[in-house]
């Protein structure tokens, strides 16, 4: 609850006091009826058209000070955790106003007719000729003219105060039209001010979201390219190996054969053995021989 809604709380619970007092004080002047009662003075601070006057303003106030607590209570800066239970008491402050409303007319009526029946001497209330003929006996007749004369003018005057309260009714209940209209206007200007905030931070979230997946796209193109350069080398690399593979095989099987055939040596070709040499005579067979 906010201070400034406080401080309208507690100048209305002393406006509704005192006009509960005030009420109570000029109901006492009504009771004609009882034999200690003594009639007010017509004009000054202690009349009922006085009394009846300070109650108005203070109806005023009272009227103000609701007004103003509605449309505080309708800011976006009042807490929305006590908007609730704040709203359920001023509809009981303006029940209570709305109660007094209807008594102060009431009592409006009453002091008229009141003050009527004071100026006319009647011991109980004057409506109509008869209770103003029962207030001239024993009077001369410049006294009963004057009486007879005051007493019209006093009828025309509540006339005429009847249609002012009957204006005075509509007007209430206009502004309390326009007072609800002022409330709803007032929280629906804090929905807005709400919704407003709300596509805000959407806006900035779909903004960063954006961002976000923009930046994603590079990455995965970056990361696509990267991929296709791996794939690309890889696939260059086994192309390579496989042509190096083939090639040193067929460098192998042809330097072999060309070692075999310039360093191959000759199969070896067996000759017959020697014939065996016969030994030379010697002198003893020579000897031996020519004995024979």
């Amino acid at each position: 609850m906010t201070s400034l809604y406080a401080t309208y709380e507690d100048e209305l619970k002393d406006w509704l006091k005192e006009m509960q007092e005030d009420i109570q004080s000029i109901r006492q002047t009504l009771l004609r009826d009882l034999p200690t009662y003594r009639a007010p003075p017509g004009t000054g601070p202690g009349s009922r058209i006085q009394k009846m006057k300070i109650i108005t303003e203070r109806q005023d106030q009272i009227r103000e000070t609701i007004l103003s607590m509605d449309r505080e209570l309708g800011s976006v800066d009042f807490p929305v955790s006590l908007r609730e239970a704040s709203r359920n008491g001023l509809q009981e402050y303006k029940k209570r106003a709305l109660n007094f409303d209807k008594d102060i007319l009431k009592l409006k009526s009453e002091t008229a007719t009141a003050d009527r029946a004071d100026l006319l001497g009647s011991g109980g209330s004057a409506s109509g000729g008869g209770a103003a003929v029962a207030g001239l006996e024993g009077l001369d007749e410049e006294t009963k003219k004057q009486r007879i004369q005051m007493a019209q003018n006093t009828q025309t005057l509540s006339k005429g105060s009847n249609a002012l309260r009957e204006a005075e009714r509509y007007v209430t209940v206009t502004e309390d039209m326009s007072n609800e209209a002022l409330k709803n206007l007032g929280e629906q200007t804090a929905v807005i001010g709400r919704i407003a905030g709300k596509t805000n931070e959407a806006d900035d979230e779909l903004s960063q979201a954006k961002k976000i997946l923009s930046d994603m796209h590079k990455e995965m193109i970056k990361n696509k390219a990267i991929l296709v350069i791996i794939i690309g080398v890889l696939l260059l690399l086994i192309f390579l190996v496989i042509y190096i593979k083939f090639s040193g095989s067929s460098s192998t099987s042809d330097s072999t054969t060309t070692v075999i055939i310039v360093t191959g040596t000759p199969s070896p070709v067996t000759l017959p053995p020697p014939p065996p040499t016969t030994p030379a005579p010697t002198s003893n067979s020579l000897s031996s021989g020519s004995s024979f």
